[in-house]
């Protein structure tokens, strides 16, 4: 007899119906039986979780009447294994571990199928924001790739990690970490930056200019409903403010 597996709260249960039929043991006995693994389980000295192995539930018998059942875990069936001996306890064992097995490899081949789709979709996208919006290739390519393991609910870091690196200067100074190179604040600075050509605002956010663009990267974020860039500067930029302060401070 093959068991059925169904899934609840991000878990997958046998029913205790199904266990009572395969070891031909009446289910009100079964039931009886848990209840009382779960009286050890519940114990105030106990250590383990009781929700890990069984849950509560119920189903409708022939008459429409609301009869109590159980649903077993992977843990719950080693529970109830481990209590059993003979042929039926071997046979049932050996059923609930092909089970678990099988519903395993199944969701290793669907989240590795996931990955596959979720990559592939990733790295269009990056290729036409490329192509479009004049993104650089790593940073689309890291966006999509974030986007998608949100779509998705899989883990597309290992991809990440394949992206090649920058062939130049990549931004990473935000406007405060730039000011604390020269003493100053994160406004100062962003008033120096444009000063000089570097950026310019539009519609309230810092874009950079066609003459800031060796210097620094712009990321597009979203952050309490609002939606817009945020400008990464490269080193370089701290030793181009530094040279555009020295006269200042030699006439000081």
């Amino acid at each position: 007899m093959n068991l059925t597996l169904v899934k609840k709260d991000g878990q997958h249960w046998v029913g205790s119906r199904q266990v009572a039929e395969m070891v031909d043991k009446e289910h009100s006995n079964l039931c009886r039986d848990i209840r009382g693994y779960l009286e050890v389980l519940n114990h105030p000295d106990s250590i383990l979780n009781a929700a890990d192995f069984f849950k509560e539930s119920n189903y409708a018998d022939k008459q429409k009447q609301k009869r109590a059942c159980y649903l077993i875990s992977r843990k719950g069936c080693d529970f109830i294994g481990n209590k059993m001996t003979g042929e039926k306890g071997t046979l049932f064992t050996a059923a609930y571990v092909s089970t678990f097995h099988d519903m395993d490899d199944r969701l290793r081949f669907q989240a590795a199928k996931q990955v596959d789709i979720a990559t592939k979709k990733a790295l269009s996208m990056a290729a036409a924001i490329q192509k479009y919006m004049g993104v650089k290739p790593g940073i689309a390519q890291a966006t999509c790739l974030g986007m998608m393991e949100a779509e998705y609910g899989v883990d597309l870091e290992p991809v990440k990690k394949l992206i090649p690196a920058a062939a130049h200067d990549t931004g990473f100074l935000n406007p405060t970490e730039v000011g604390k190179r020269l003493s100053m604040n994160a406004a100062k600075t962003n008033l120096m930056l444009a000063g000089i050509g570097l950026q310019e605002k539009i519609e309230g956010d810092w874009r950079l200019t066609d003459a800031g663009k060796p210097y620094g990267e712009e990321m597009p974020f979203t952050r309490n409903g609002h939606s817009g860039y945020q400008i990464r500067w490269n080193e370089s930029v701290v030793d181009l403010l530094v040279a555009c302060l020295a006269p200042t401070s030699a006439e000081n």
